[in-house]
């Protein structure tokens, strides 16, 4: 009934969580990295108020530095979880922060005829930037109390047919694609 039990039952929470998602080291490793986030950032959370209140950090430069900050680690957890072995993902991310040279992926960029940015062709690219632009768009427009539930209800019947159309042609369209891609792949595919 202590920090000592609910830290090990939120640990085993998502040590639970990671063998639910595959067999193998790299899924149960994926779990309890996720259970240390949210261990390290309950008991780092008053010395995270006290960082940001000496720098005098606005409320928006706090959430812009605190997603960032959690993208990053969600990031290092993604790539544990997506390698072959618990190995090859640690090896990636040692890679990434140690062995990672700017000026050859600059020289890729701007020298390669065929551009491919880390195996997202052009088309593919210019799509992820688009779409990472819409969730921006979308998270200020909830910052600021606007939410796209509230103008839709506003709307006309035929006009959220419209909407609800068009979003499902965008998934039909945008959800699947890309050279060689397989449905059968997708994580879940398998279940």
């Amino acid at each position: 009934k202590g920090a000592f039990f609910t830290n090990l039952n939120i640990l085993i929470t998502f040590l639970v969580s990671g063998i639910w998602h595959g067999v193998g080291l790299q899924y149960v490793f994926w779990g309890l990295l996720h259970g240390c986030y949210q261990i390290i950032g309950k008991y780092t959370c008053s010395l995270r108020n006290h960082f940001f209140t000496c720098m005098k950090c606005s409320n928006q430069i706090r959430e812009i530095s605190q997603r960032f900050f959690t993208y990053i680690l969600v990031t290092i957890a993604w790539i544990v979880f997506r390698a072959n072995s618990l190995t090859d993902g640690l090896f990636a991310i040692y890679s990434i922060i140690f062995r990672f040279d700017f000026s050859s992926f600059i020289t890729q960029i701007y020298n390669d005829a065929n551009v491919t940015f880390y195996g997202l062709a052009l088309p593919e690219f210019i799509l992820l930037i688009l779409c990472i632009l819409c969730l921006l768009i979308h998270d200020c427009r909830k910052n600021k109390g606007l939410t796209y539930n509230n103008l839709l209800i506003s709307q006309n019947s035929i006009q959220q047919c419209i909407v609800a159309i068009c979003i499902l042609l965008f998934i039909a369209i945008f959800g699947t694609y890309g050279f060689g891609y397989d449905a059968r792949t997708f994580i879940y595919g398998g279940f």
